[in-house]
């Protein structure tokens, strides 16, 4: 007889191996012998014992029952049960070989109180029922395709009963062509290919409507030659223990491997440290995997799904899930490694569950899906890939923090915390904020260990806060980006860092200067920048700056932009704005490049948008009828039309504003011009004929710091022939004026050919070079000043020396100072270098700058006579080497033992000063007061007595200004005592 598959069909839930599992392991395992294949032996199972009730069996080959036995589950595979007592099964059962009762034991029956799952045959032997044999739950009973029943006496041969039949070898159940059952891998060809028939029990490859179980460790090349649906029945990978399953899609053709049974769970993985990966053997190889079924369960325990393709689903995806299908998740990861761009799913597809885990490697860009991609842990490999959030508003969100990687790319399409929300403030590798034609805040405190990118046509890029970065590059060339620092700085992450400004690319610094008027208040070490980008200093208020080579520089809102103590070249456009101020430091000077047609504009309103210091420019030039204009910095030469000779490479530098010019009111006299505000050098090298060449000064007086109140039309030009400040004073000789009354937009042309002349005029062909200086005056006649305009100088007798001090207003060209000494009364003695700026640093000049300080030196009193007179005389020394006398002192090296002198300047209620003196004796007091030139502009002897006293400095005849005040006190006992101050008179 034998049995309908159609009786029923219920759900059978596999469970994997448990810890009361029992596995049948007799010593002979390819022959029949009943007297060591018993189930009551407990050397026969692993582990050692006898099953109980509360264990899970598992058999594969023969076995004798011959005892009363129980177990609580039973799986028979590739293996004869032959019953000589009764066996209970407590739950479910799965026969996938064969069972017989011996017909020779009456009380020898299966019991199966749960679940049978029957895929193979069951055998009755001829005097007996089959109830008798098989008290099986019908309603739990699932007969598959291969569930048969038959008398013994049509399968004896498969009995295993000694002394009947020959017996064949049925390891493995011969099933007829055609018919579809459940199949599970055990490598029996000895190939981990999928097509090899021998690696299946029963033998064949899976076909259409069979279903597979692998539970051992292997990685299954997946070699179909046609497209394969699972939908037999449960498909069960690595539910067993201690199980790696790895399945490599490895197609003829674009086949789809599917697990689509519907109505039962699909377990991948499941087994306690099992795990199941699904793959393929390259990037872009056919096929697909798909997990499919309607009402069908897919249960994922530890399941990796590497994703090799375009997407992880859908088009060009490795996988396919259903709608109808529902889904469970354990750890299952979504590793997205193809060398190639990638599609990033932002759910599960199927049921849009969150991700466990996704990890990312290989190359190309993974761009995230429209949509927030949740997900627990995401694992980023060192490739050289970079992840995209494509949409402003989108992103992943993740619980664990991830750790970025120094070759991967960040690509930040709106604000870093949504589009990669979970992640920290510091990253490694490269992070690119993309934007195009909207805004983009950049983050505070963040801290970018490679290299951050700005990118986006016609966007600004706002600091909201400081952040560190090794590298940042604004813009990529082709796009017209702007960074607008905000008053922030951009920090380096050990010591250095850069900033490269591309092409077309903007950055504006409106931040503060640093704290030094070399630091310009922006974070970063180094500042790059490529052909036409441009800089924008923007603060309202006084800014540094940067020392780089610059192309655009705009200098602009308010406040003066101070150049840094270096040379600085500009290669575009130099442009002072309104309300702005530019101004070098010292000798430093700003270089326009005319090789790249570099150019310097400024607005000129009132006291700003000018350019102060020194800014030069040099042409080459070689053409008739050409005016070169050396970048618009106020003089141009002009070659006539028929000249052929040419002046060649010629340099001019433009000085402008006092103290960065020459004062020649001494020289000139009364009613000529006095205060130079602005001056030019010209040097034109390897020239011949100057003949054909004109020379022309341009002026734009609408500037009141320059023309300081006076007329416009008194404008005059000079040029400085050139002896220089060889005298102590220039000659009249060594100016000579050119040209006058230039109006309010007025310049002055003349040829340079009358500038020649013979021995000591500069510009003449029998030197092989032009050297002359020109100059602008506003008509003001006033103090000859010298390059160095000193305020004061004292000496003061201590008991360590003569302290020396002296402060200068302003320097010009300034080198350093010599320090002379001569001794005795007499002024006939020689002078002795004491001091000098080549010895002593302290010394040392400013170069060129509109402010001085203060310079301080001792003569040691080891060196020094007590009572003896001594008398000094101070040099400045110009960058030329020409020396200038400031100041002449004379003191007598004596000290008090003891200071015991107190005065105290005070203001009377008619307005006069008084000092007040205390001191415990009588005294003789010598009070000056000194103007800021050294003069004595009033003094008074008193006698004082040993008590308090008060004298009076009257003021009335002094003019608003500085004044210093010096006080000597001789005591009756010959006691010297000496103090001095200084006071501001206001009016």
């Amino acid at each position: 007889m034998k049995l309908s598959s159609a009786l029923v069909s219920v759900l059978l839930t596999t469970v994997g191996l448990l810890a009361g599992q029992k596995i049948w392991a007799p010593p002979v395992t390819d022959e029949v012998r009943p007297e060591l294949q018993q189930w009551h032996d407990p050397r026969n199972w692993r582990p050692y014992g006898v099953p109980g009730k509360e264990d899970d069996v598992v058999i594969r080959t023969w076995i004798f029952v011959s005892q009363p036995a129980e177990c609580r589950r039973l799986t028979i595979s590739r293996a004869t049960l032959t019953l000589k007592a009764p066996l209970t099964v407590w739950q479910d059962a799965l026969i996938t070989n064969f069972a017989l009762v011996d017909p020779q034991s009456p009380q020898a029956r299966l019991r199966v109180l749960g679940t049978t799952e029957l895929n193979g045959t069951l055998l009755v032997p001829e005097e007996r029922e089959f109830a008798e044999c098989y008290e099986l739950d019908a309603a739990r009973l699932i007969v598959r395709d291969l569930g048969v029943v038959l008398p013994l006496r049509e399968g004896k041969e498969y009995a295993g009963i000694p002394g009947s039949a020959p017996l064949k070898d049925w390891r493995k159940v011969q099933i007829p062509p055609g018919i579809a059952t459940l199949r599970t891998w055990d490598g029996g060809a000895g190939t981990n290919n999928w097509n090899d028939a021998a690696n299946w029990n029963p033998d064949g490859v899976p076909i259409n409507g069979d279903n597979i179980t692998i539970n051992t460790s292997v990685n299954v090349n997946v070699n179909l030659a046609a497209s394969v649906n699972l939908n037999g029945g449960a498909n069960n990978i690595a539910t067993a223990n201690n199980t790696t399953v790895t399945l490599t899609m490895n197609p003829s053709g674009n086949y789809i491997l599917q697990f689509s049974a519907g109505g039962v769970t699909h377990n991948y993985g499941t087994g306690t440290n099992s795990s199941v990966t699904f793959t393929h053997a390259a990037d872009n190889t056919p096929g697909r995997f798909s997990f499919q079924g309607n009402l069908a369960t897919h249960n994922y325990g530890n399941v990796t799904f590497e994703v090799r393709g375009a997407a992880f689903a859908g088009a060009g995806g490795n996988y396919t899930f259903g709608v109808n299908s529902s889904y469970t998740y354990g750890n299952t990861t979504v590793w997205y490694r193809r060398n190639g761009d990638q599609s990033v799913a932002s759910s599960f597809p199927g049921d849009g569950a969150n991700f466990q885990t996704l990890r990312f490697s290989g190359s190309g860009t993974k761009t995230l899906e429209p949509g927030t991609c949740n997900v627990n842990t995401i694992v980023l490999d060192n490739d050289n890939f970079a992840l995209d959030t494509q949409f402003d508003t989108d992103g992943f969100n993740v619980t664990n923090t991830p750790t970025t990687q120094s070759n991967n790319t960040y690509i930040v399409r709106g604000w870093i915390g949504t589009n990669y929300a979970g992640f920290g403030t510091t990253w490694n590798g490269t992070v690119r904020f993309i934007t195009f034609n909207i805004n983009q805040n950049l983050p505070s405190g963040y801290t970018f260990n490679g290299t951050v990118k700005l990118e986006g046509n016609n966007t600004t890029k706002n600091m909201t806060g400081d952040f560190a970065a090794a590298t940042v590059i604004v813009g990529t060339g082709s796009d017209n980006v702007i960074l607008n620092m905000a008053g922030y700085k951009i920090n380096p992450v050990s010591g250095s860092n850069s900033v490269t400004v591309k092409s077309g690319a903007t950055l504006r610094i409106p931040n503060a200067p640093g704290a030094s008027p070399d630091l310009p208040g922006v974070g970063f070490t180094s500042l790059t920048l490529e052909p036409n980008s441009t800089v924008v200093y923007n603060r309202n208020g006084n800014q540094n700056i940067f020392n780089t080579t610059y192309w655009n520089l705009q200098l602009t809102t308010g406040g003066t932009k101070t150049f840094p103590q270096a040379d600085v070249t500009v290669k575009g456009t130099l442009t002072v704005g309104s309300g702005a101020k530019g101004t070098t430091q010292g000798t430093y000077k700003v270089i326009l490049d005319r090789t790249t047609g570099a150019t310097l504009s400024e607005t000129a309103t009132g006291d700003d948008g000018k350019l102060y210091g020194t800014v030069e420019a040099t042409e080459t030039i070689n053409t008739a009828g050409t005016t070169y204009s050396f970048g618009n910095i106020g003089l141009s030469i002009t070659t006539g039309s028929s000249t052929t000779n040419f002046l060649g490479t010629t340099t001019v530098t433009r000085w402008l504003g006092s103290p960065f010019v020459r004062d020649f009111s001494n020289v000139l006299g009364p009613g000529v011009p006095g205060n130079v505000l602005r001056g030019y050098k010209l040097i034109a090298a390897n020239q011949g004929n100057v003949s054909g060449h004109d020379i022309t000064l341009s002026y734009n007086p609408n500037n009141s710091v320059e023309l300081n109140g006076q007329n416009a039309t008194a404008m005059r030009v000079y040029r400085w022939v050139g002896h220089g400040f060889t005298d102590l004073f220039p000659r009249a000789s060594d100016l000579s004026w050119f040209g006058y009354a230039m109006g309010s937009s007025s310049s002055v042309t003349v040829a340079l050919s009358t500038f020649q002349g013979t021995g000591q005029t500069p510009i003449d062909p029998a030197y092989g070079n032009i050297n002359g200086e020109f100059y602008f005056s506003n008509g003001r006649t006033g103090d000859f000043a010298l390059p160095v305009q000193l305020e004061y100088m004292r000496c003061e007798p201590l008991r360590e020396g003569i302290v020396l001090r002296w402060r200068t207003a302003s320097e010009e060209r300034n080198r350093g100072f010599l320090l002379w000494r001569q001794e005795g009364d007499g002024g006939d003695g020689s002078y002795e270098l004491i001091a000098s700026y080549e010895t002593h640093p302290e010394l040392r000049g400013m170069g060129s700058s509109p402010v001085g300080r203060e310079y301080r030196t001792v003569d040691d009193a080891r060196e020094l006579q007590r009572g003896q007179r001594y008398t000094y005389v101070l040099e400045s020394v110009d960058e030329d080497g020409t020396r200038h006398l400031l100041k002449t002192l004379s003191v007598v090296y004596d000290y008090p033992e003891a200071p015991q002198v107190h005065i105290a300047p005070s203001v009377g209620e008619s307005g006069d000063m008084r000092l007040l003196l205390r001191l415990p004796t009588e005294a003789v007091a010598d009070v000056a007061v000194y103007g800021l030139d050294g003069r004595v502009l009033w003094s008074q002897q008193a006698a004082v007595s040993g008590a308090e006293e008060s004298l009076r400095l009257p003021l009335t005849s002094l003019v608003p200004g500085a004044y210093f005040y010096s006080v000597v006190l001789r005591t009756t006992n010959g006691e010297l005592h000496t103090a001095h101050g200084r006071f501001l008179i206001l009016r």
